[in-house]
């Protein structure tokens, strides 16, 4: 009689004389358990029962009343309660199992137990007599389903990865060399598989247990036959398109390597197959899939698209450990879909109370300040969790924290008290190389948390000198030199009656050119950049206007230079500003012109909110203080005019009358 079953992982479990161990039977007991063993892995933010527990919970009914049949079912009922490897020897010598079926679920049981008791107990078992001779006389007949040595090839594999020194103990003709009985066992049990490879007929095998198998090996620590990888492989290739259990396609996801992602027969199949199962995938194994990609470099758009599309609307809320892999893997893919980083924004502010240390933050962090990410109320909450656990964090930590803030153009108030205490604790640390030292001063020179102490300890010649030691490149020296010439103005600006060292030039070799400072500011955008400055020479008249330069005593690069009489409404000769030597752009419109120099719009909500990055707004604080009126132009901006004509008559509106969002730091405190 067939009775249905609560597991997942059987749907009917047959004990009937009358009705022997079928394939549907072998199926659903071992190549279909086999799911659940070759995906813990990528399970690990979900609550499952002890893999073993599992399979006996699902027997809620057994009707036959065969000597044989109870026999088993007494075995199966002792195989629950064992928590040992003692206790599972004496199972052997008291209810010995009598059929393959039941060795699989035997060794099964061995498997979850090598996981978590000394490796030495399960050593001295594989050596047992006893063991060898059951996994001989029930495993090596010819009759044995093929299923079934998969299934326990792939277990013994796994058993044995758990053994101590194992790859020194396997030779190369792949024996475990723990008793010589075992060694023949363990020989001849893969040359059946090998042989059945290429004799049986492969397309009634389950794409579990060929897949579970294939897995086992990638994970092998011995040295498997190589013929029998490829046989293996190839029928993988040919079941990929079975598999129905997403967790089957993760484990052989997460079994390959490099090598495979770039052999586009193997990997594309199992890609496609990926994308086909993402509707019923749990969340953990989507980030897992994203995690796996990231591994491997694999870009794959439309998988990618699919996935993310997947996280965003599934409705569990990512742990902190499912951030911090996402987080991870976005930032190595720089694939920044915005749908996925709003959701990962929202989950993140929602699971900040549950994180525990500044490992799992400063992940994120780096997320935010690479993604350039806009949305102040994640910011906010990083803010917050970083300022309520500082006392218990290490320098290093703290260090990061900082410079993701400065970089990030955080609102001050919300770390200042951070920001303050490192400044004042702050010492080279042993291996502290000048260029780390520049980086920190500078990162908390742009929160307006510098020191005299800091700002003098930068600009000493002495200092200078260890720093562009060991710099060749032309463009490095420059990208350090305006880091420098920044720090100087926080020094002059920042802080009032300040007498340490003052930067005034550097070496000759120092090139601060407009050509290398716009390179270094623009980059891949320079062709934006070269049509914003075309039509502002059609805009200001040459004589009121000052070509593209870095200004040392602001430590800014200003696009344009100009005055504006806002009396007359007409731009005016630059000669006709009178120089003051306390301010020494009062008088003078700076035009600065912002591209990914801002934090990127992921939402609609980041439209109206977008900022520059802390470095320009620390050049704007910098600029106003030396008497300059700060005028703005964004691309983002820019672009929403639909011509030249409209864009030239934004400019001027614009330099007449600035708009004041970007004038100061982001002021969030109230939120």
């Amino acid at each position: 009689m067939i009775r249905g079953f609560r597991s997942p992982g059987i749907r009917y479990f047959l004990f009937s004389k009358a009705r022997p161990w079928t394939r549907t039977y072998q199926e659903s007991i071992c190549s279909r358990y086999q799911l659940f063993s070759c995906s813990s892995n990528v399970r690990a933010d979900v609550a499952v029962k002890d893999k073993f527990e599992e399979l006996i919970d699902g027997v809620i009914d057994i009707t036959s009343a065969s000597n044989e049949r109870q026999s088993s079912y007494v075995f199966l009922q002792k195989l629950r309660h064992m928590s040992s490897v003692h206790q599972l020897k004496t199972a052997i010598e008291e209810c010995r199992p009598i059929a393959a079926n039941e060795v699989l679920l035997f060794l099964r049981k061995l498997e979850n137990l090598s996981t978590v008791k000394p490796n030495s107990e399960v050593m001295q078992f594989l050596k047992s007599e006893t063991f060898t001779s059951l996994l001989s006389a029930q495993l090596l007949m010819d009759d044995v389903d093929f299923a079934i040595l998969l299934d326990v090839g792939n277990c013994i594999m796994k058993i044995s990865n758990s053994l101590p020194d194992l790859d020194k103990q396997i030779k190369e003709d792949d024996t475990l060399t723990l008793t010589l009985s075992f060694d023949i066992f363990y020989q001849e049990l893969f040359k059946k598989i090998n042989a059945r490879l290429l004799t049986d007929d492969t397309s009634k095998l389950s794409a579990d247990s060929v897949i579970g198998f294939y897995c086992g090996l990638r994970s092998f620590k011995g040295k498997a036959n190589p013929n029998m990888v490829s046989g293996i492989e190839s029928l993988v290739i040919r079941k990929v398109s079975e598999v129905q259990n997403s967790g089957t396609i993760i484990s052989l996801f997460l079994s390959l390597n490099k090598e495979k992602f770039s052999q586009l027969n193997f990997i594309v199949p199992i890609l496609s197959k990926i994308e086909e199962l993402v509707p019923v995938m749990l969340l953990g194994e989507l980030i897992t899939v994203m995690c796996t990609l990231a591994t491997n470099k694999c870009r794959r758009h439309e998988l990618l698209q699919t996935v993310a599309e997947a996280i965003r609307l599934h409705s569990d809320i990512m742990t902190p450990g499912q951030l911090v892999r996402l987080s991870n893997a976005i930032r190595e893919l720089s694939f920044y879909f915005p749908r996925l980083i709003t959701r990962f924004g929202n989950d993140f502010v929602n699971s900040t109370t549950s994180f525990s240390d500044f490992a799992q933050i400063t992940p994120i962090l780096n997320l935010f300040v690479t993604g350039k990410i806009t949305d102040e109320t994640a910011w906010i909450a990083v803010c917050k969790w970083i300022t309520n656990n500082s006392k218990r964090a290490s320098h290093a930590d703290l260090r990061f924290c900082v410079s993701a803030c400065a970089a990030g153009n955080v609102d001050p108030s919300l770390v200042k008290l951070v920001s303050e205490n490192l400044a004042k604790n702050l010492q080279p640390g042993e291996k502290e190389t000048p260029r780390k030292w520049l980086n920190i001063v500078w990162s908390l020179a742009v929160l307006n948390s510098l020191t005299p102490k800091l700002a003098d300890s930068i600009l000493k010649e002495s200092f200078q000198k260890a720093l562009f030691a060991d710099i060749k490149s032309n463009d490095e020296k420059s990208f350090i030199a305006q880091k420098l010439f920044q720090i100087n103005a926080a020094a002059k600006f920042d802080l009032k009656g300040y007498r340490g060292s003052i930067l005034t030039k550097l070496d000759d070799s120092v090139d601060l050119g407009p050509a290398t400072t716009a390179k270094l500011k623009y980059g891949k955008t320079a062709p934006r950049y070269e049509s914003f400055l075309s039509n502002m020479n059609l805009l200001i008249p040459p004589e009121c206007r000052a070509a593209p330069s870095f200004y040392p005593e602001v430590g800014s690069f200003i696009d344009v230079l100009t005055v504006f009489n806002s009396e007359t409404g007409k731009f005016a000769s630059l000669k006709s500003i009178k120089k003051d030597d306390h301010k020494s752009l009062n008088g003078f419109t700076a035009v600065l012109y912002f591209d990914n120099q801002f934090t990127r719009c992921y939402s609609d909500a980041d439209y109206s909110k977008q900022r520059p990055l802390g470095q320009f707004q620390m050049n704007i604080r910098h600029l106003q203080l030396a008497g300059a009126r700060v005028c703005v132009m964004a691309e983002h901006d820019l672009q929403k005019c639909s011509d030249t004509v409209q864009r030239m008559m934004y400019m001027k509106q614009q330099i007449a009358t600035p708009a004041q969002n970007y004038f100061t730091a982001p002021s969030w405190s109230g939120r």
